[in-house]
């Protein structure tokens, strides 16, 4: 497909959806009854969480916990979350995707103020771009439920892990909230953070900007077939900076809108496997930069009618590089995506506690490259999806309908197949007026996830002619949530789930074990269950404890029936994992966390060769807050991985072993 047949289908869409979004406002932009919505539930809060159950399946952590877990990149959160499983290469400079529910790090979607992060190029968002020092709130979804207008990606995604920017507060006569912090480790940390808000009539100006630095070089242990290899870790350095302007409105009127410009900056090593005979591997470099702009806009018309409308523009380069390669030539790949983003959406609510909404977006995408032979594919995405809830008595009902649509072509290279395909999600919430504290929920979607660029057309291995993988879940749950008297509190939630994938993309040897190729060829079927457990109770005014416990079972197996490692787990997926925290609050906070995983194997195959041991992780926290006039003062002392185990969460990456963190943070409000 040449670029007029591009620009020519651009234009048909972009009209098309223009004529969608005036019919269905016309049709619907009416003052109608509201329904009633529940906040999911908090793993952790500052004072006693809320206990009523969720509507749909939710975890989210707000700015009371990510504080309380004292974490510095998105993944040191993610790992508390049940179901998620974050792979980490080992180190600050590693590394870091998420998978949820056994899915593979490409179905699961990263959204920032619900405008989505992509990767085109290999479709796994590497959790350690993101930092938390101006995150409110960060959430995990599987069930397509959403009370507020989402974009059509939301949609598009088995699961959905969205981030919200902190909102500050200010109080009467105040315009300037400040916040510095110094976070200092172990191994080199050296992590500066400086937050501002200022406040000008009713508009908001933010800046955040946030500086790290670790030389990463940790020694390690790790015993294989009964080998014992130490050593110090290497080639595990990292510097990074990034920065967010932001301007808002501040005001309670009907106008909402934002503009946000980012931009980061990240140089680091990346630490290759640790063997035998060469602990201290090759040196790897990766460079990594985004400048990205995007805005959003919401407008209220009433109480029943919202729209909504984002726009992103971006561009990521990608420089990865091996000093001496082969004969002491180096390895220097260098890749640039480039984003252009467009959604628009409106929902209603109206008679009998019936909600609908409808967005669509257009997103455009194209890659470069140094390689020679370079495809330079390039790919048109459109998506529209149409959802609507319904309150009857008990029962919540639910349902979106996501059609999405692809147009690929590559300047030399084939292209791939342009696609398109309707994917449903159907969902039931129970939830009995004499008895609030209890909900049943179920759901039922489908995903479609597009082959990413690398799969379709990197060198020799890409295959252009490959399937978009298909998934479908099942999901069954239950939430209870009491306050025992009103110094106890206890709260329970479990889901069990079924995952089916269809023409899993898998790389497999073609010719000889030297010519690889991307192939359909793979099924998998994954049984699970979700659970958590949360609870407190106040001994007086100056003494309490809380506790969480998060627990996920996963029996993924590869069922494809011409495999010949039918029915074994797949790589990096324990059946067995888990996390833990308790605390107790006085006139300081003091803190234990754990976290666990069962057995994995690093392979299809399951074998002793390939099997990873279980890990336990242990951490300790000490914090205390102190107010200054106006300047609230918090430390924190942190031991973490507190046995100095050097267990391995990929194989041959060993994590580092007992180590130590100190944080000083200071806000100001003149």
């Amino acid at each position: 497909m040449n670029n007029t047949h591009f620009i020519r289908s651009f234009k048909k869409l972009a009209i098309g959806f223009l004529l969608t979004q005036g019919v269905f406002f016309q049709t619907f932009a009416q003052s109608l009854d509201s329904i009633q919505n529940l906040d999911g539930v908090t793993i952790s809060a500052a004072a006693r969480p809320r206990i009523s159950p969720n509507i749909g399946q939710l975890q989210s952590l707000n700015t009371t916990s990510l504080e309380r877990l004292n974490a510095i990149q998105l993944s040191d959160a993610v790992k508390f979350f049940a179901g998620a499983m974050v792979k980490d290469y080992g180190g600050i400079g590693g590394l870091k995707t998420v998978s949820v529910r056994s899915l593979g790090a490409s179905h699961t979607g990263v959204f920032v103020d619900k405008i989505p992060t992509s990767n085109v190029m290999n479709g796994q968002i590497d959790l350690s771009r993101f930092t938390l020092d101006n995150i409110g709130e960060i959430q995990l979804s599987n069930d397509n439920f959403s009370s507020t207008l989402q974009t059509a990606s939301f949609y598009s995604k088995s699961a959905q892990l969205s981030l919200i920017t902190a909102r500050p507060t200010f109080s009467e006569n105040q315009h300037t909230d400040a916040e510095v912090s110094l976070k200092v480790g172990s191994f080199g940390l050296f992590n500066p953070q400086f937050n501002i808000h200022q406040k000008i009539k009713k508009q908001l100006f933010s800046l955040n900007a946030d500086y790290q630095r670790a030389k990463g070089n940790y020694p390690f242990k790790l015993v294989h077939k009964g080998q014992t290899i130490s050593g110090t870790r290497e080639n595990s350095a990292v510097e990074s900076f990034r920065m967010d302007l932001m301007w808002q409105n501040y005001s309670a009127s009907r106008h909402q809108y934002f503009v946000k410009a980012n931009y980061y900056d990240n140089h680091r090593q990346l630490p290759g496997s640790v063997t035998v005979y060469s602990p201290n591997s090759s040196e790897q470099k990766l460079w990594d930069k985004e400048k990205a702009l995007q805005g959003q806009y919401n407008y209220r018309f009433s109480d029943s009618t919202t729209i909504l409308f984002n726009a992103k523009i971006s561009e990521t380069f990608n420089r990865y590089m091996i000093p001496n390669f082969q004969d002491d030539r180096p390895l220097d790949n260098q890749f640039t995506q480039t984003e252009y983003f467009g959604s628009g959406g409106v929902q209603t609510r109206e008679f009998w506690g019936f909600q609908t909404s409808l967005s669509s977006d257009i997103i455009y995408h194209k890659m470069s490259s140094n390689l020679p032979q370079f495809a330079y594919p390039t790919r048109l995405t459109s998506m529209t999806n149409w959802t609507w809830n319904a309150k009857w008595r008990s029962f919540l009902f639910y349902r979106s309908l996501l059609h999405k649509a692809t147009f690929e072509h590559a300047e030399s290279d084939n292209a791939a197949k342009n696609r398109q395909r309707f994917s449903p999600t159907l969902g039931l919430n129970f939830q009995p007026a004499s008895c609030p504290n209890f909900s049943a929920r179920f759901f039922y979607k489908e995903t479609y996830r597009i082959p990413t660029f690398n799969e379709l057309y990197y060198r020799s291995v890409g295959n252009p002619r490959l399937s978009p993988e298909l998934a479908r879940q099942f999901n069954l749950g239950v939430s209870m949530g009491s306050s025992l008297n009103e110094k106890k509190y206890m709260a329970i939630s479990v889901d069990g789930y079924r995952n089916k994938v269809k023409d899993k993309i898998v790389a497999i040897p073609m010719n000889n074990l030297f010519t690889w190729s991307m192939v359909n060829v793979g099924e998998v079927d994954i049984l699970g269950i979700d659970a958590t457990l949360k609870g407190g109770f106040d001994v007086n005014k100056k003494l309490d404890f809380y506790s969480e416990i998060s627990y996920s079972f996963q029996d993924a197996k590869d069922v494809t029936p011409s495999s010949k490692n039918y029915n074994h787990q797949i790589p990096y997926t324990p059946k067995h994992s888990g996390s833990a925290v308790f605390g107790a609050n006085m006139f300081f906070t003091l803190q234990y966390s754990l976290m666990f995983s069962g057995e994995r194997y690093s392979l299809q195959e399951n074998s002793t060769d390939t099997r990873l041991e279980p890990f336990f992780d242990h951490g300790f926290s000490i914090s205390k807050q102190i107010s200054l006039r106006k300047i609230n003062l918090k430390t924190a002392f942190e031991i973490l991985n507190f046995t100095n185990k050097n267990y391995e969460i990929v194989m041959w990456y060993p994590m580092p072993g007992r180590h130590y963190r100190l944080t000083v943070r200071a806000r100001l409000a003149p």
